[in-house]
């Protein structure tokens, strides 16, 4: 099972995946370039028209070169590239008019290329199969943009799109002669797919007119190309595609999180989600990822933008984004009396805590009855405040529902157009979403060490290391944040209110994103400060974002061991092994270049200041949701962007790490060597 699984992530399986998606390049490129972005002019040129015959260059050599680059290798990845060059050559002026184009485009034209020429081409039918449904599902792709965006325009794109469809079809010919790659025998197969094709083909034709259900017709082709394929081994194997996930906590961790942004982004879409006019598709997209990964930024006015319904949808995606599938799916089987398997169990177990299945039962147990008692203490404490505000009983328990909800899960999200402004003088409002926020954040193993800590008993490392760095960064940062918005943001205030309003804008800047006063007047000493809590962030094991407070604590001490001349890290009595403190520096390391790479992203493709491109990506991968007003002034690349940064701060850098790379260590101990350090 491992074997097959490094196999299926080996470089060969790479360069397969690369052929499959580069087969439709062409025509997916084209279908992007001329409905997502338009065509721009320039001068008394119009570089719109080159499009088409770009188009049609490209599909032509990326096509060739992915049917040949099994028989010659080079010749194949050459034409690839050749069609890459000639379109993006020929489509230059258009994407340089649109930077949100150009920057999608050249990013994902980066990622095939390297895929390409940095994996070696490996023979056999598996890696056959694997380029026949990268090719089917790049093939989906173009019926997405052509159909369900509808982007596509005029004759061409149809032409484009069913080009694209059509495509698995001679990408899967080789196949036929293979029937260990086939799900039914060879003339069974052909018999099928041409009844599919002939089918598919006489309704497109009769629903002409309507070029999205024409197109979609025609979806059918690449659907049944993914069906009738199979891996070889696939017959005989008792290991599924779950087991396979299950295998690797890391990966599974990643991409329920990525399915989860996917389905709350399709039913956020959804008319009975719109309550003014019909949500893009890109706004809908944004909020289910910002909802999944607790963040809380927003494109839309939440109360105003979404009706009951998409309000429960945010909801549901806030509280299946605060605990994670996982959990929910566990606790379930649990509940129901049914038996995990060995992998799911070891999976869960390293996402929530907990070796063997009693401990693993404790934890989740004590983890929904904390998360769940929390919420509902936090909901009927704010339904008193908002009823006492004359809110009716209704709307005061679904306001004070949602807002416990989003404040435990460290979302952000309100049903208040200015977030909790409308609140800032209602102190008991303020403190009681502060200690929701706070319990979130801890995480469930160390709030179940809290009695033990006000019993004044002795507590685990961890534990203790999370309560006091907790308590510093919420103190600490109020106390500074009190004077320097006592003369701005904080002036018509009274003194307890104002200390209420730094107090939990101090909690709030670490993972919540909750806002009480208008972040965009604060003073630029205190965005700075807000950056440096944000890139903190909360404790492992909550719901929180950021490098985690141990991680901090960790780097600060390997910096005192240095200074001290200590070879050793000690805290608290116990010496930190070497390994503890190279992660650290690589998750700090990994964040700071998350950063970075964000940074220069919204430099290249907004058109906003540098300050708050810098505050709105450190706000994104700190899954905080603040802003200083940038959010409203992205277009779809900056959407993107931030949507990255998003689901990259929620699942976290060093499982995205292990998502992108697992290499093992070598047997053999390499020779030491000094390298000269500052």
């Amino acid at each position: 099972m491992a074997e097959r699984y490094e196999r299926f992530l080996s470089v060969g399986h790479q360069a397969a995946v690369a052929t499959g998606i580069a087969s439709v390049a062409g025509p997916v490129g084209y279908l992007l370039l001329t409905g997502l972005w338009g065509t721009k002019t320039s001068g008394a040129v119009d570089w719109g028209t080159w499009l088409l015959p770009a188009g049609a260059i490209v599909s032509a050599l990326t096509l060739a070169g992915s049917l040949l680059v099994r028989l010659r290798p080079l010749v194949g990845r050459s034409l690839i590239t050749a069609g890459v060059a000639a379109g993006t050559g020929l489509t230059g002026t258009v994407m340089i008019a649109s930077p949100a184009g150009a920057f999608v485009t050249f990013l994902g034209l980066a990622v095939l290329l390297a895929m390409l020429w940095t994996s070696q081409v490996e023979e056999g039918i598996e890696a056959r199969v694997v380029e026949v449904r990268a090719s089917a599902i790049g093939a989906l792709g173009a019926w997405f943009a052509a159909a369900a965006l509808g982007l596509a325009k005029g004759w061409g794109g149809m032409a484009f799109a069913v080009v694209a469809l059509l495509t698995p079809l001679v990408m899967g010919a080789g196949l036929l002669r293979r029937r260990e790659a086939l799900r039914l025998r060879p003339w069974a197969t052909i018999l099928v797919m041409a009844a599919v094709v002939a089918v598919a083909s006489a309704l497109a034709a009769v629903t002409w007119r309507i070029p999205g259900v024409s197109i979609t017709c025609l979806a059918v082709v690449p659907v049944a190309a993914l069906a009738l394929v199979r891996r070889p081994e696939a017959a005989s194997s008792r290991d599924e595609w779950w087991e396979v996930l299950l295998g690797r906590p890391a990966h599974l961790l990643g991409m329920t999180f990525l399915a989860t942004c996917l389905v709350g982004g399709i039913l956020l879409s959804l008319p009975v989600c719109a309550a003014r006019q019909p949500i893009a598709l890109v706004d809908a997209f944004f909020t289910a990822t910002s909802a999944v990964c607790v963040t809380g930024l927003v494109v839309l006015d939440t109360p105003l933008d979404f009706t009951a319904a998409g309000e429960a949808a945010i909801l549901g995606l806030i509280q299946v984004g605060g605990l994670g599938i996982m959990t929910f799916s566990t606790a379930a089987i649990v509940m129901l009396g049914q038996r995990m398997s060995l992998k799911h169990e070891e999976a869960v177990g390293e996402i929530v805590g907990g070796k063997g299945r009693a401990e693993l039962t404790a934890a989740l147990a004590r983890m929904l009855a904390m998360t769940f008692g929390a919420e509902l203490c936090g909901a009927l404490v704010l339904f008193a405040c908002f009823a006492a505000d004359g809110d009716g009983a209704g709307a005061a328990a679904w306001r004070a529902l949602f807002t416990s909800v989003s404040a435990f899960c460290n979302a952000g999200f309100g049903l208040q157009s200015d977030n909790l402004v409308t609140y800032q003088r209602h102190t008991i409002v303020l403190h009681t979403v502060s200690l929701l926020i706070i319990l979130g954040g801890l995480g469930p193993a160390v709030v179940a060490a809290l009695p033990t800590a006000i019993r004044r008993r002795r507590l685990p490392l961890v534990p203790r290391i999370v309560i006091v760095t907790t308590a510093v960064l919420v103190a600490v940062p109020a106390l500074l944040l009190l004077p320097l918005e006592w003369g701005g943001t904080l002036r018509d205030l009274t003194p307890w209110q104002a200390f209420s309003n730094a107090w939990l804008q101090s909690v709030t800047c670490r993972t919540a994103g909750f806002n009480s006063v208008d972040i965009a007047a604060y003073h630029p000493a205190s965005i700075t400060l807000t950056e440096i809590l944000m890139f903190i962030g909360g404790s492992p094991g909550g719901t929180a974002g950021g490098i985690k407070t141990t991680t901090a604590v960790i780097l600060l001490l390997a910096i005192a061991a240095m200074l001290r001349g200590r070879p050793q890290v000690v805290v608290g009595g116990w010496r930190l092994p070497h390994i503890t403190v190279y992660k650290a520096s690589a998750v700090a390391t990994l964040y700071m270049l998350a950063v970075l790479a964000g940074f220069l992203a919204l430099q290249l493709t907004q058109d906003i200041d540098a300050t708050s491109a810098l505050f709105e990506v450190i706000s994104a991968l700190g899954t905080v949701g603040l802003s200083i007003g940038a959010t409203l002034r992205l277009d779809e690349a900056g959407k993107i962007i931030i949507m990255i940064c998003m689901f990259a701060g929620r699942v976290g850098p060093l499982t995205l790490a292990l998502m992108l790379g697992s290499g093992r260590g070598g047997k053999w101990a390499e020779p030491e060597q000094e390298v000269p350090i500052g």
